[in-house]
């Protein structure tokens, strides 16, 4: 049977997936005005998803204790046969009915691996896992705090507030800086289950919840109105970094209370399950076979959560399918 534990972070990894599909339906590209704020809305929403995700990620993985061969080959065969099989099927499709080269079909494969740019990260994270754990297990949590403190400034506050030479706002965008960019959310997960028999005052965390991303809204329409060049909506945005701490802690606080059913836990626990799966195929779905807002028209309010639900549910079921052949549930799941 599913623990309460269990279960409420299986809820909470799919939902860490939808909101990253409700990022790529938000239609934040629009310029309807009714699209406009109902796209920053679901952009709010849907820029906590990776930060969600890792924190998840961290909660389980950084407080264990098991050799190093056991977790590699757990973690990785779990993230490359989906991560390969899945750019070889979106390579296919790039060069379907053409009569393109090798050299060609080598190339958009390439092009397909580094589509997937939470695949790359979340691989640099398990490589620094070991070491993390040896920091974090060896260290009080008072200390752990303190890096994440450091952390919060050096990448979200100071940035977004100085944009110096020493903290640009606008720096290079590959993978050592979305690794040490990222890793704060991937150490909260442990700073979370540090703090997970404390007793939290879940309504305060509520009410924050609420007032940042009510605040990203503000700023963000604030700041386009202006023509000021920075992203408010953005995974390192102060007010995103501090919404993805309160909800994950939200999450845990609400949901664990819940007593869920044997079947409830099992259904949860199988599409959380599907999360990597679904991420790596709603972009296929999207971007490369619907092309867009098929669903729903994005000039309507409600565009782009209805159409990210729409999105999840083909994805759930293509992969449900595909897991019930052994094969294609290693290789797509």
């Amino acid at each position: 049977m599913q623990t309460n534990r269990e279960t409420w972070a299986d809820i909470t990894r799919i939902l860490a997936t939808f909101l990253i599909i409700l990022v790529h339906t938000s239609g934040i590209n629009q310029t309807s005005n009714i699209n406009y704020y109902s796209s920053l809305l679901y952009s709010s929403l849907g820029y906590l998803g990776a930060p969600l995700f890792l924190i998840i990620s961290g909660y389980f993985l950084l407080n264990k204790k098991e050799d190093i061969k056991t977790f590699f080959k757990k973690r990785f065969n779990r993230i490359l046969f989906p991560w390969i099989s899945w750019s070889l099927i979106l390579t296919i499709y790039q060069l379907y009915s053409n009569n393109q080269s090798v050299t060609l079909f080598i190339d958009e494969f390439k092009k397909s691996l580094q589509a997937f740019w939470f695949l790359p990260l979340l691989v640099c994270l398990y490589l620094l896992t070991p070491f993390l754990r040896n920091l974090l297990q060896n260290s009080s949590k008072k200390e752990v705090l303190l890096m994440l403190i450091a952390w919060f400034l050096a990448f979200s506050f100071f940035p977004y507030s100085l944009n110096s030479q020493a903290f640009p706002y606008a720096a290079d965008n590959g993978l050592v800086r979305q690794t040490f960019g990222f890793i704060g959310f991937y150490i909260f997960g442990y700073y979370l289950f540090l703090i997970s028999k404390e007793k939290i005052n879940k309504y305060f965390y509520l009410t924050t919840f609420v007032i940042l991303i009510i605040s990203t809204i503000v700023l963000a329409n604030l700041i386009d109105t202006k023509n000021i060049n920075l992203q408010i909506i953005h995974y390192f945005s102060p007010t995103i970094v501090l919404a993805s701490i309160a909800l994950s802690i939200l999450s845990r606080e609400f949901l664990k209370k819940i007593k869920f059913s044997k079947i409830t836990g099992y259904i949860v626990a199988n599409i959380s399950g599907m999360s990597l799966g679904i991420y790596l195929l709603h972009d296929v779905i999207l971007s490369r076979v619907i092309e867009g807002y098929v669903f729903v028209s994005p000039v309507n309010f409600y565009a782009g959560f209805v159409n990210a639900i729409l999105i999840m549910l083909i994805s759930i079921i293509i992969l449900f399918v595909a897991g019930k052949i052994p094969v294609l549930k290693k290789l797509l799941i």
